[in-house]
């Protein structure tokens, strides 16, 4: 999905941070979650009237708060995908410690992006690197795709340790497995 590509590149590009909580209202959203959904339905049309969609958002369409990159309310709403989307943005903005537990909610949802994040955050930006790499390991074992990508960037790096050197070519073969 596009939106997806969106704040990917967004976390990929943030600067470091360990603040707590959240500068845009107190305590982190993570902790105000319940269970989180998986499912959603794209909605056309908010290109074309993005006012329409956004007020749609705020009225509790999921639909129109995913497809118009409303992601915090999407996550409010409880969707493992928005809260993907604004803990990116909360990346983006320094807030890497409420990121992270956005991510971590999310992939306890099974959404494979917010997994490979959630051990990226722990490992680059809050530097908890045994935390980070069972994430990245547990992840990748029970989803493979992008948790296994990052671990093997990670591996590589000499961040995580000795490693043997066919394990970053069986992590890129899990990740190609999981799309």
């Amino acid at each position: 999905m596009r939106s997806t590509y969106f704040f990917t590149l967004a976390v990929l590009a943030a600067g470091c941070a360990t603040s707590k909580g959240s500068s845009r209202g107190g305590a982190c959203l993570a902790d105000q979650l319940g269970r989180l959904e998986t499912q959603w339905r794209e909605r056309g049309g908010c290109a074309a009237e993005p006012d329409e969609c956004r007020r749609s958002c705020e009225n509790g369409d999921v639909s129109a708060c995913m497809t118009g990159s409303h992601f915090k309310r999407a996550c409010e709403l409880g969707v493992a995908k928005g809260c993907t989307g604004y803990g990116a943005e909360l990346r983006a903005s320094g807030e890497a410690a409420c990121a992270a537990e956005l991510f971590k909610k999310a992939c306890a949802a099974d959404e494979g992006e917010a997994c490979g994040l959630h051990g990226r955050v722990l490992i680059e930006d809050l530097q908890k690197y045994d935390e980070g790499k069972q994430a990245l390991e547990s992840a990748c074992a029970r989803m493979k795709g992008f948790s296994c990508r990052v671990l093997a960037m990670h591996l590589e790096s000499g961040k995580l340790g000795e490693y043997p050197t066919s394990r970053v070519s069986e992590l890129l073969g899990q990740a190609c497995a999981g799309g």
